[in-house]
């Protein structure tokens, strides 16, 4: 269960992610899933940099659908219990990455999201689900992250 502190704004939480990604190295596996780790660590990168209205995507239509069903599940205090979930294309991370520099960029943008996110969510939009509020954004940000920590055992 994702208690009410597990969201990027929380210092305990911000802190335990980082410890978290610095117990991972190039050899670490996924325990399910094909991204390797340094593709793991520029997907959740993108991912937050959306959240945090950087990468601006346009709102899918089949959001509209399914967001009604979903959006609750981004911010709730459970975690992801589906594993290999579709990735949206946008999202998706084929090409190799170095590891060092994706872990680089990870934690430079989880500081952003950590020190600003509460400023630069308000206008960010998730192709699939909308809007959130800051915290919702923090929160759900936070259950993705996690999701992948997860599954490289971390």
């Amino acid at each position: 269960m994702i208690s009410t502190y597990d969201n990027l704004y929380d210092v305990k939480a911000y802190s335990h992610i980082k410890v978290r990604v610095n117990n991972l190295d190039l050899n670490s596996k996924p325990i399910w899933g094909e991204l390797s780790v340094a593709q793991m660590m520029a997907h959740v990168t993108e991912v937050m940099k959306n959240g945090l209205n950087e990468t601006k995507l346009p709102r899918k239509l089949l959001g509209y659908l399914i967001a009604p069903f979903w959006r609750h599940k981004y911010y709730n205090n459970q975690p992801y219990k589906i594993k290999n979930l579709p990735t949206a294309k946008q999202f998706k991370i084929v090409d190799q990455k170095d590891f060092e520099k994706e872990k680089e960029q990870f934690l430079y943008w989880l500081k952003v999201f950590h020190k600003e996110g509460r400023e630069l969510t308000k206008n960010a939009c998730h192709p699939l689900l909308g809007r959130f509020t800051p915290e919702q954004w923090a929160i759900g940000q936070y259950k993705h992250i996690d999701h992948h920590l997860r599954q490289f055992g971390v």
